[in-house]
């Protein structure tokens, strides 16, 4: 008779259902992105352009000239990134082990679940961190540095320099630099969307950025009235909530640090266009042998045993490719004190 914590009854498929029950991190531009998924490792995106061309006048009864044709339509395959978090448990992490907040003792079942939290919470920390890397333009590996996808270059498109920005110190006689550089970058989003609809534009800023934002004399009173009214703006699932809109842009503050890494530069603004088909996170399938070739899942997880019965091997995988599909429509404001 096997033991009751053989990995023939924790089976894949139970571990990947039981991973993704699991609650993930709350994160701000998760519901940014839309999920996918392929069965291929390699993911190929069709990049198909099209043009608006001005008619000229003629006369009527002459036949109009068409337009010229051209083949736009190009092929890029890209591979899709292989995160994998790995623990092991032991007899002794259990023998013995009161169950927090109870006086009864732990169980095996208790100590796997709290692992696969753990790793899952890891790679969800992760996935944050390519999404934010995705609206900068490039996706990131963990140390901060080597550049795992450099959307620009898959597409083709040059990086549009940082827009520069002085805070003004007094509203009193100055211009408003502050509006003019975000009407300015929402107007080059709304052109590099052309007729693409999307549902508004979002900002994500470093914590200087947004301490001068909130704190300008030109912003301030909207801020202020903003702030008083909160609590009648948007709902929880309305990716709006808790943002503060000036200028036709919703501002959020993402200071925070993941792994070391902080997510936005103090002095910067992210600006990008949040709406349907925009961002993804395509799913390959996980390196199993049960998994070749099926729909790839958010989250995979297997337990395998150590010889001897000596306990277990624990592994939460993600295979994402997390890419925005309108590049030319990423902008950046760097500010100076």
């Amino acid at each position: 008779m096997p033991s009751l914590f053989t990995p023939d009854l924790f089976t894949c498929a139970d571990l990947c259902a039981s991973v993704n029950r699991i609650p993930y991190v709350p994160s701000l531009l998760r519901n940014v992105f839309e999920s996918d998924s392929s069965r291929t490792v390699n993911i190929a995106i069709d990049v198909e352009e099209s043009h608006l061309t001005l008619v000229p006048d003629s006369k009527r009864g002459i036949p109009g000239q068409a337009p010229a044709r051209k083949n736009d339509r190009k092929t890029k395959v890209i591979a899709a990134t292989h995160l994998i978090a790995t623990d092991t448990i032991h007899p002794e992490d259990v023998q013995d082990v009161r169950a927090f907040g109870s006086t009864e003792l732990e169980t095996i079942a208790q100590r796997i679940a709290k692992k696969q939290a753990n790793l899952r919470r890891n790679i969800e920390a992760t996935l944050e961190y390519h999404r934010v890397g995705a609206v900068k333009g490039e996706v990131l590996d963990a140390n901060g540095t080597t550049v795992l996808h450099d959307i620009y270059n898959t597409f083709g498109i040059i990086k549009p320099n940082d827009i520069s920005l002085t805070w003004p110190s007094s509203a009193s006689g100055a211009k408003n630099t502050v509006l003019a550089a975000i009407q300015s970058v929402v107007e080059d989003i709304e052109d590099a969307m052309g007729g693409v609809p999307f549902d508004g534009v979002m900002a994500i800023c470093g914590s200087d950025f947004w301490t001068h934002l909130v704190g300008n004399p030109f912003v301030r009173e909207a801020y202020n009235l903003w702030a008083a009214n909160r609590p009648a703006f948007g709902q929880a699932h309305d990716w709006t909530a808790g943002m503060f809109s000036y200028g036709g842009v919703y501002f959020a503050r993402y200071s925070r640090s993941v792994g070391g890494n902080t997510l936005v530069n103090t002095k910067k603004a992210h600006f990008f266009p949040v709406g349907p088909g925009i961002f993804k996170h395509v799913y390959a399938p996980a390196d199993y042998m049960e998994t070749v070739n099926t729909d790839g899942m958010e989250f995979y997880s297997r337990m395998d045993a150590i010889p001897k019965d000596r306990g277990y091997e624990l592994e939460v995988q993600s295979n994402p490719l997390t890419i925005c599909l309108y590049p030319d429509a990423l902008r950046c404001i760097a500010a100076d004190e």
